[in-house]
């Protein structure tokens, strides 16, 4: 018991009548002006490669599962 509330005396500031959570929220909007923000054309780029890699992985799992049914079907299923 003496340990908790010397920790809490420790971390206890007279000066600061804020809420911790008030803080945080503080401290993410003051990061969030700091981010350097994709421009538009950025964002398109972005978002066509994410499409184009998507399709193409689709496809391959899509050719691999067929190949891998039509093998089943062949050598196990007879």
């Amino acid at each position: 018991v003496l340990y908790w509330t010397s920790l809490a005396i420790d971390n206890f500031n007279p000066f600061c009548y804020c809420n911790p959570m008030s803080n945080f929220l503080k401290g993410v909007f003051k990061e969030l002006r700091n981010v350097t923000w994709p421009t538009k054309e950025e964002t398109f780029k972005y978002v066509v490669n994410v499409i184009v890699f998507s399709f193409i992985v689709a496809s391959i799992l899509g050719l691999l599962d067929l190949a891998f049914s039509d093998i089943l079907k062949t050598f196990i299923l007879k």
